[in-house]
């Protein structure tokens, strides 16, 4: 098992009515091989939650909030403000690297389907005001399903990986681990990513590859973002999976992803990629567009 230190992400939402949200959005850490924090891991100690909460929060590396329509519980003694609006606040003073952490922030788009035990309605004005001084601290996503919100969120932490990467190695810093950075000295040049528009083509990028990095053009509504989302959900699975297939399934999966690269190109995106010792670089870009790209060489 590798020692190396995984990016810290704490998870704040109210727990009763987003279960199901919580989740998604800890298998797309995991799937970005970032280290989930939240209630979900922490043991029973009889500690108070407030101190043991304000605690992970205040070691996190990076900030989750996801916001829908409870407030929440609301302890003594903080003002009135709930648990997760405190550890809003927590996060707000966190520093790493001389910088304060991000807050990535989203909330429940009024599209998405709810059920009367997901409303509080007798904190309806509290959790408003909350959702608003949120949304003009941050520019947020407005999620429209749990997929939807797990495709968001992959998206987001993955941009954010990739600079945080670039930013370290211009100042020759590590970073600690995940798919979109590695934090062992690497040499590097310069390959060209060629078109995939064959299903086939795909499937022998994706089988048998230990690294995968994703790489795709700014998304500009909800619609792209799960249409890309899901593709690289997919190229992801099937690669964690691929040992464990068979024949038939290897077929089937070259099927589907030529489905999926028809799908994308109807919708203006073009599927890029290349192979190299082991990694594997994929992009998404427009009709007509010549794509460079960089893969990186482990040391010798």
């Amino acid at each position: 098992m590798s020692n190396e230190k995984r990016i810290k992400v704490f998870i704040s939402s109210t727990s009763f009515d987003l279960p199901d949200h919580r989740k998604i959005v800890i298998e797309a850490l995991n799937f970005l091989n970032f280290q989930p924090i939240g209630m979900e891991y922490w043991a029973v100690t009889g500690e108070d939650p407030l101190i043991l909460c304000e605690r992970n929060v205040k070691t996190s590396d990076a900030f989750i909030g996801i916001y829908a329509h409870r407030y929440g519980w609301c302890p003594n003694n903080y003002g009135g403000k709930s648990i997760t609006e405190l550890e809003y606040d927590w996060a707000e003073t966190v520093t790493s690297d001389g910088k304060q952490i991000p807050r990535f922030c989203f909330v429940m788009d009024e599209t998405h389907p709810i059920t009367i035990g997901m409303v509080e309605s007798e904190k309806k004005t509290a959790m408003e005001a909350f959702k608003k001084r949120v949304s003009e601290g941050h520019q947020i996503g407005f999620f429209r399903s749990v997929d939807d919100l797990k495709a968001q969120v992959i998206q987001t932490l993955a941009n954010w990986s990739i600079e945080k990467h670039k930013v370290a190695k211009e100042n020759n810093k590590d970073l600690p681990n995940s798919s979109a950075t590695k934090t062992k000295r690497r040499a590097s040049k310069d390959v060209i990513a060629y078109r995939i528009d064959s299903g086939t083509v795909l499937v022998n990028l994706i089988a048998g590859s230990h690294m995968r990095h994703f790489n795709n053009d700014e998304l500009l509504t909800h619609v792209e973002v799960e249409l890309v989302g899901n593709f690289l959900q997919n190229i992801g699975d099937y690669g964690d999976l691929w040992d464990d297939l068979g024949p038939y399934d290897h077929t089937k999966t070259g099927f589907e992803m030529q489905r999926e690269l028809q799908e994308l190109d109807s919708n203006g995106f073009l599927v890029y990629g290349c192979q190299q010792n082991q990694l594997y670089r994929f992009g998404i870009g427009e009709h007509e567009q010549t794509m460079e790209t960089q893969t990186l060489y482990p040391d010798c």
